[in-house]
């Protein structure tokens, strides 16, 4: 019906764009470039909060001492 209809349509600047037509807009294939990017902003706050916490900044550091003994430097 109608309201079916008006909840199935965006307003993209000064458009309205149907569910239908938006699919035909929004082709591309999420590449391996993009999921990296991704994956990078997603993970670059977890890292700030978990670097944050006294405790595992502790253990990031015994594991980097360990690395470095392991690769000899």
């Amino acid at each position: 019906g109608m309201g079916s209809t008006f909840l199935t349509r965006l307003k993209i600047g000064d458009k309205l764009v149907d569910a239908r037509g938006l699919s035909k807009l929004y082709q591309g294939k999420l590449t391996l470039g993009w999921a990296a990017v991704l994956f990078a902003a997603a993970a670059m706050p977890i890292a700030a909060l978990l670097y944050a916490s006294p405790g595992f900044r502790h253990l990031f550091y015994l594991l980097l001492y360990k690395l470095a003994g392991v690769v000899g430097g």
